[in-house]
C-alpha cells in the first residue's frame, strides 16, 4: 500500500501546474481594451478611414471626413469648420429657364442650394440672328432697318435702306429697273441715262 501512494505522489509531481482563471482574465482584458478603444474614438463607425480623434466631425456620414470635397449643401463636408467655402460647385453650364439669351447661366452656390446664375441680361433686339430681349423671337420688328445706305448698283438702283435678314443687315434699293426714260437718269440700272434715245 505504502509503494502504491508513493507512486501516486510521484505521477502527481509530474503533472503541469494548473494556470486557472489566467483565460478569463486575459479576456477581460481584452474586452476593457475595447471598451476604452470606442470611448476614445477610435474606431471608424462609417468606413470613410477618419475618426472622431482624427478629425472626422460626422462618423456616421462616410461622406463628410477631412480628405471630402466640399459641395453645396450648407453642411461642413470636409470638416474644417467652414460651410459651403469657395463656392464649391460653381461655374458650370447651366439653363436658367429663361428664353433667348437670357436662358445661358452658369451654376453658383447660395445658401446651400446650388442655383443658375444668368449670364446675359434682355437688351433691345438687335439684327444679329439672337433673341436678346429674350421674348421668344428673333429679330423681330426687323431691327436696325431704315436707315440709308448704297447698295452699289448702278442709276438709280443704288439709293436704299438698311433691312434686316437672316440675322444681318442688308441694303434693299428703293427703286427697281424700269424702262429707260428721257430724264437724265440710269432708270434700268445698266450704268447708262437715256441711252437709246428714249
Amino acid at each position: 500500500m505504502n509503494a502504491l501512494k508513493g507512486v501516486l505522489i510521484v505521477l502527481i509531481s509530474l503533472l503541469p501546474a494548473c494556470n486557472c482563471g489566467s483565460s478569463s482574465q486575459e479576456e477581460s482584458s481584452t474586452t476593457n481594451q475595447g471598451d476604452a478603444s470606442v470611448d476614445s474614438g477610435q474606431i471608424d463607425r462609417d468606413g470613410d478611414g477618419y475618426t472622431e480623434e482624427t478629425g472626422d466631425c460626422d462618423d456616421m456620414d462616410n461622406d463628410v471626413h477631412p480628405d471630402a470635397d466640399e459641395i453645396c449643401n450648407g453642411a461642413d463636408d470636409n470638416c474644417n469648420g467652414e460651410v459651403d467655402e469657395g463656392n464649391p460647385e460653381y461655374d458650370y453650364p447651366c439653363d436658367t429657364d429663361n428664353l433667348g439669351v437670357c436662358a445661358e447661366g452658369f451654376t453658383k452656390c447660395q445658401n446651400g442650394l446650388l442655383t443658375c446664375k444668368q449670364i446675359t441680361l434682355a437688351s433691345l433686339e438687335l439684327c444679329n440672328g439672337l433673341d436678346d430681349n429674350c421674348d421668344g423671337q428673333v429679330d423681330e420688328d426687323d431691327p436696325e432697318s431704315g436707315d440709308l445706305c448704297f447698295t452699289a448698283q448702278p442709276g438709280v438702283c443704288n439709293d436704299g435702306l438698311t433691312n434686316c435678314q437672316d440675322g444681318h443687315w442688308i441694303c434693299t434699293p428703293n427703286a427697281q429697273p424700269t424702262d429707260e426714260a428721257c430724264n437724265g437718269l440710269d432708270d434700268n440700272c445698266n450704268g447708262q441715262s437715256d441711252e437709246g434715245n428714249p
